[in-house]
């Protein structure tokens, strides 16, 4: 993906050729990510809200899980986050994923990358001549089970704080910052807390690329099969595909939520889908779909807007 906007409409095979340079996968995946993430994440704070029974306040540091907010609508935790909070409610917890977004999308787009090049010899794959999409699929689901380990720390401590309102926060300084949550988190469960929810998080991860990039390529090279996509292309296959693979990953989501906001009362995956099944049902695993489905549009469609506008920009030499 990403030949400039100038070339030929020779460039559509150079664009799939160029989903094997791992180098530049990585720094297109880089700046798309920091971009993507700031844009979708109140979106992505009233799913963890929602996720959590519309719990708006649980001081985790003491096990207690009481509600404080009883607001189980997204558009009821959306007015209530931002009367109570104000604005900046929204992008509670938006430290860790920043500073991090950026090089977990540039090691994911490097390990599709690579897994892609890996994959060739096996399928008789050409990227110059064809797009597998059995490849991308595969590629994809490896890519997940590959990057989960990078996600499931930042994503810790995002979620704690997510899960926090500013009111709680006050009774406990030490946690109003980033650095404060993750180190509360350490003295008070050890260092083990860091992996909980690992096995949820490759779950979700795997079956999400899988289908998210064979799907884009497939969407992409649809509307827009001789040239590099159009932004409009980009924002359209991005989205759609991102409300699919959320659609698809998202009872694995919910069951890391839980794990990673309250581990003594939720100690295990299997444990974890018990309880939810018990509680709520089978549709207790879509908890917040609405929030995610729009938080996947936002997130998936500006993450590849930029990922083909900064295309424009990163030289590609195969």
């Amino acid at each position: 993906i990403g030949m400039t906007m100038g070339d030929s409409l020779d460039e559509g095979p150079m664009r799939h050729a160029s989903r094997t340079n791992r180098t530049r996968e990585m720094i297109l995946g880089t700046l798309a990510g920091v971009g993507s993430t700031i844009c979708s994440h109140p979106w992505d704070t009233l799913k963890v809200r929602m996720q959590l029974g519309g719990i708006g306040c649980q001081q985790q540091a003491h096990g207690s899980m009481a509600k404080t907010i009883n607001s189980p609508t997204m558009v009821g935790l959306l007015c209530n986050t931002i009367k109570t909070e104000g604005v900046q409610g929204l992008f509670r917890g938006i430290l860790p994923p920043v500073l991090t977004a950026g090089f977990k999308s540039g090691a994911m787009f490097w390990s599709k990358a690579a897994w892609c090049r890996l994959l060739q010899p096996f399928v008789r794959y050409d990227p110059v001549e064809r797009t597998d999409y059995v490849v991308l699929t595969v590629a994809g689901f490896l890519t997940g089970v590959t990057v989960s380990p990078l996600h499931v720390v930042s994503d810790l401590v995002k979620i704690r704080q997510q899960g926090t309102t500013a009111v709680s926060l006050k009774a406990v300084s030490s946690e109003q910052t980033t650095i404060g949550m993750a180190r509360s988190i350490i003295t008070n469960e050890g260092w083990g807390a860091l992996t909980v929810g690992m096995t949820a998080t490759t779950l979700r991860h795997s079956f999400a690329f899988a289908v998210l990039f064979s799907g884009y390529e497939l969407i992409a090279e649809t509307l827009s099969p001789k040239k590099k996509p159009e932004g409009y292309v980009a924002l359209v296959a991005g989205g759609i595909m991102g409300a699919l693979s959320w659609t698809i990953s998202l009872p694995w989501d919910v069951v890391k939520t839980k794990m990673q906001m309250d581990p003594v009362a939720y100690p295990s995956f299997a444990s974890t889908c018990r309880w939810i099944v018990a509680e709520r049902g089978i549709l207790g695993f879509w908890a917040g779909y609405n929030a995610v489905v729009i938080r996947a549009i936002v997130f998936n469609a500006s993450f590849f807007w930029f990922y083909e506008a900064f295309g424009n920009l990163v030289p590609f030499s195969q």
